[in-house]
């Protein structure tokens, strides 16, 4: 395991810690929205960067197409998790622009799940290897679907 992949887990490891300790944070008083959310933020980001680790040192074909849908369908799913925090925290009510945003990205995760491949088909897996000797993995990606476009729209309306 190179300083890359050994990094990023340990930074999984750090949000797993959060995740579980906001959410019995939560547990005790069960009147902080704030940290039950921000407690589902870290656990659904520990899942995305597990899986970022899995794609980046993917060994075939099948587990990097397995891991690109699951970042997918998990990223996808952080960004309304994201809205909701801040909204939560700036003590704003949430608008029927979340909520619609957070509607449309649901429906994409699932669109995703039913096997509509979002970000394109797995087609190779170059390795590169950095100055210091770790091999990573690459993934090389047919031409992407209709989705992604207006997908991708979405999401960079969320951190308009």
């Amino acid at each position: 395991m190179g300083p890359i992949v050994y990094t990023t887990v340990v930074i999984e490891g750090m949000l797993a810690f959060a995740a579980l300790h906001y959410f019995l944070l939560w547990w005790r008083s069960r009147s902080d929205r704030v940290l039950l959310i921000f407690s589902l933020f870290s656990a659904l980001v520990t899942v995305l960067i597990a899986v970022t680790v899995s794609l980046l040192t993917a060994a075939s074909v099948e587990s990097a197409q397995r891991a690109l849908d699951l970042r997918t369908t998990f990223g996808v799913l952080a960004y309304p998790l994201l809205l909701w925090l801040v909204s939560e925290i700036a003590s704003v009510p949430v608008s029927r622009m979340v909520k619609g945003l957070t509607a449309a990205l649901i429906v994409v995760a699932i669109i995703n799940v039913a096997g509509v491949r979002v970000n394109g088909t797995v087609i190779g897996l170059p390795r590169i290897q950095l100055p210091w000797g770790e091999t990573l993995t690459l993934i090389e990606r047919s031409n992407s679907n209709f989705l992604t476009v207006p997908v991708y729209a979405l999401l960079l309306s969320v951190q308009w």
